[in-house]
């Protein structure tokens, strides 16, 4: 839905070689180029479908993806 106008891939060999650097100075992942991440945010229980909306821990959340 995102992909290409929120989210894009690293085109050329410079980019992602920039990119993958400053991933290895600041973390212990040597030739990474991203990452995915999720997370509940806690929400008021809906009115309609509340129980769709309960998460694994008990509480109403929405389950967000981020992409860096």
């Amino acid at each position: 839905m995102y992909a290409g106008r929120w989210i894009s891939f690293p085109k050329t060999r410079a980019e992602r070689s920039n990119i993958s650097n400053r991933f290895a100075r600041t973390t212990t992942y040597p030739g990474v180029l991203g990452c995915i991440d999720c997370t509940h945010v806690a929400i008021f229980p809906p009115n309609e479908r509340e129980e769709a909306y309960k998460n694994f821990k008990g509480f109403h959340s929405l389950n967000v993806q981020m992409v860096l």
